[in-house]
């Protein structure tokens, strides 16, 4: 299959948020505080002109089959001044994915990430996500913090 990786257009954005949304549905069976009836109407469009973030699209001619938003994250109090920058989100449709569109996405951010002058990626992932935990494993990401949660009964 030929798929084409480019930086997203405003109405490609606008189509990004339909497929956040899914991507939101999809996170439900790892995360059950994720409201099932969440859309999202209105965010990426917000960002085409950002320089520090990064909108890429995957197209099979002409629609939108998979997207990838990153951004250079701000410099913290205390951190060496190196440029880190966020894997926010990904998402493939269904029916495309097994055919490299995600790990293309992610070559393209980590060039984008390299242009910039970026030092490191992070990206969070749910832990019982294992077919994203292998994704990121693919191209490269390895562990190095890990993020707990209590629940507290009320």
């Amino acid at each position: 299959m030929n798929f084409n990786i480019h930086k997203a257009n405003e109405n490609e954005a606008i189509k990004m948020n339909d497929l956040l949304t899914k991507l939101i549905q999809d996170e439900r069976q790892y995360d059950s505080n994720i409201d099932a009836s969440f859309k999202v109407s209105s965010f990426y469009e917000h960002y085409v002109d950002d320089p520090d973030r990064c909108l890429l699209v995957a197209t099979d001619n002409t629609e939108v089959i998979g997207y990838l938003y990153g951004y250079i994250k701000p410099l913290e109090g205390g951190i060496k001044e190196q440029i880190s920058a966020k894997l926010d989100a990904i998402f493939v449709e269904t029916e495309y994915r097994k055919q490299h569109i995600a790990q293309s996405l992610i070559n393209h951010f980590k060039t984008w990430c390299k242009e910039k002058n970026v030092t490191s990626l992070e990206v969070d992932v749910c832990s019982d996500n294992q077919k994203a935990i292998n994704l990121y494993r693919q191209v490269g990401f390895e562990e190095f913090k890990k993020s707990l949660k209590l629940y507290l009964e009320q």
